[in-house]
């Protein structure tokens, strides 16, 4: 009798063993597919910041060449004798101002 109690407590202990080991292997197929989706979601986020990356060195470029563009407008104009009596002071105000600003940006080391 006690040989036969050793071998149910044995065999329940087995049985309860089998189902948490069950358990585990769902949560642990549960996880990697968790694990799975959030690769995705993480190599697709990468790929748009690696795209809005390059529209912001885009746009960047663009703005650094738009800005000399403006420079090399005001040089002209203050270069030449006859925009004295053409621009307005307000005018060569703004226009300093403009080509101050744009000079003063473009040398910032923090842009690039």
């Amino acid at each position: 009798i006690q040989i036969a109690q050793c071998f149910e407590a044995t065999r329940r202990r087995c049985c309860r063993l089998e189902q948490d080991g069950q358990r585990a292997r769902e949560q642990l197929a549960r996880v990697e597919a968790e694990r799975a989706a959030l690769e995705v979601k993480l190599k697709h986020a990468r790929n748009q910041v690696e795209v809005e990356m390059k529209k912001r060195h885009r746009a960047e470029a663009e703005l650094e060449k738009q800005e000399r563009k403006l420079q090399l407008v005001f040089e002209a104009l203050m270069r030449e004798p006859w925009s004295s009596g053409v621009l307005s002071g307000e005018q060569c105000s703004i226009l300093s101002a403009l080509a101050g600003r744009c000079l003063g940006a473009s040398l910032m080391p923090g842009r690039r």
